[in-house]
Order: structure tokens, then C-alpha cells, then sequence
């Protein structure tokens, strides 16, 4: 699913764990009312994405440029702003979350 990471950084978590692009089609499971909202926030960070009913889907072919790290982090921002507390993502065989929750720098 996804190919070993040129960078990682092991003072940031966010960093540690995730590739550095996008190789795999993403699914962060939301309801369709956050599902609509995610997807025009992340319309406007230039990836692009579906809204399904499932959730939100990242195509892999449309967004090889950016870092999952980025990504993560447009999302981040989405929960902070939309009082979201955790998304749920899968790609391939991995489920994975994003937090809220930063640590401090």
C-alpha cells in the first residue's frame, strides 16, 4: 500500500508513521453532513476529493503531489474549526485515525 518513507521525522508523530505521498486511495468515514463540508475544505486546499456517502475519498491519481503529512494537517485544521474530535481513514488494508490532539512544539 504504501512505499517507505525518503523522511521521516521522529520528534513529530504526525511525520513518523506516514509516507510521503499519497500512493493509495483514501477514505475518511464521516457522515454526509461533515462529508460535504470536508470535501469543499479540501477543494480549496487545490485536492481533490469525493464525497460519497461513505465519507470523503481521496484519489490517489489526482493527489500524488502532496505529502500524507500535509494532508493530514488540512484535515487537522478541518476538525479544529468544526469541533471534530477524531476522522477515521482507510487505504487499502490500513485504518488509521487523525486527531485533534497536537503536540506541543
Amino acid at each position: 500500500m504504501f512505499l517507505d518513507a525518503s523522511r521521516r521525522e521522529l520528534d513529530d508523530p504526525d511525520q513518523a508513521c506516514l509516507p510521503d505521498r499519497v500512493h493509495a486511495d483514501l477514505l475518511f468515514a464521516l457522515p454526509a453532513s461533515q462529508g460535504a463540508s470536508l470535501g469543499e475544505w479540501l477543494g480549496c486546499a487545490a485536492v481533490a476529493a469525493e464525497v460519497e456517502a461513505d465519507g470523503v475519498i481521496v484519489r490517489a491519481h489526482a493527489n500524488r503531489v502532496f505529502r500524507l503529512a500535509d494532508l493530514a494537517g488540512v484535515i487537522r485544521e478541518w476538525m479544529q474549526a468544526h469541533a471534530v474530535d477524531a476522522v477515521l481513514a482507510s487505504s487499502d488494508d490500513a485504518l488509521f485515525a487523525i486527531s485533534s490532539y497536537e503536540t506541543g512544539r
